[in-house]
């Protein structure tokens, strides 16, 4: 699940919107644009991962407490990201790409990062999920995660929207999953 959701979004895409012609955003484009947003945050979380999970295991604090530092390096880096995405990432595109194949809106640009953010956030909880040995609801959030992504992408809206939607409430609703995992009835009870 975690691949399909992280490697085998720009897939999912074109499984999903085969044909982008006529909509103001194209597949070719937000592809690319989600590549472009993910890349600053979760391709160092990917590689830091099993360091988290090993801090998550060796300081037996709350899960509050652990994920508290995480989190807030994630969101700090991720509303940036957006707001820096917002207000340069079209000239940014502009400047590096092909205007009339890579259009991408600055508001676009900020909601696939703030998607980006959430992801990450996700892999953070998953992390987490792990280290408290909550395996099972560890992949129950991904896989949760991955449907409503899915579901969302096959809905009545324009790629563009549906792209940014799938990757802010998929790993929102997954999120919901881990945080029964840590802090629901049976959830880890640490100092």
């Amino acid at each position: 699940s975690t691949a399909v959701l992280i490697t085998g979004f720009p897939t999912l895409v074109k499984l999903t919107n085969p044909d982008t012609t006529g909509q103001a955003v194209t597949a070719a484009a937000v592809i690319y644009a989600v590549t472009l947003t993910r890349a600053p945050l979760l391709v160092p979380l990917q590689q830091f991962q099993s360091a988290i999970i090993v801090r998550f295991v060796q300081n037996k604090v709350s899960p509050f407490k652990a994920l508290a530092g995480p989190l807030a390096i994630v969101w700090g880096v991720g509303l940036l990201g957006s707001g820096l995405a917002w207000l340069i990432g079209p000239w940014l595109f502009d400047v590096i790409l092909r205007q009339e194949i890579f259009a991408v809106p600055g508001w676009l640009l900020a909601l696939l990062t703030l998607g980006a953010t959430t992801t990450a956030t996700l892999m953070v909880t998953g992390c987490a999920t792990i280290a408290y040995d909550r395996h099972g609801l560890y992949l129950g959030g991904w896989v949760l995660a991955t449907v409503v992504a899915v579901s969302i992408l096959i809905g009545p809206w324009s790629l563009a929207i549906a792209a940014a939607l799938a990757l802010i409430i998929g790993p929102l609703a997954g999120l919901v999953v881990h945080a029964v995992a840590l802090f629901g009835r049976h959830a880890p009870v640490l100092a």
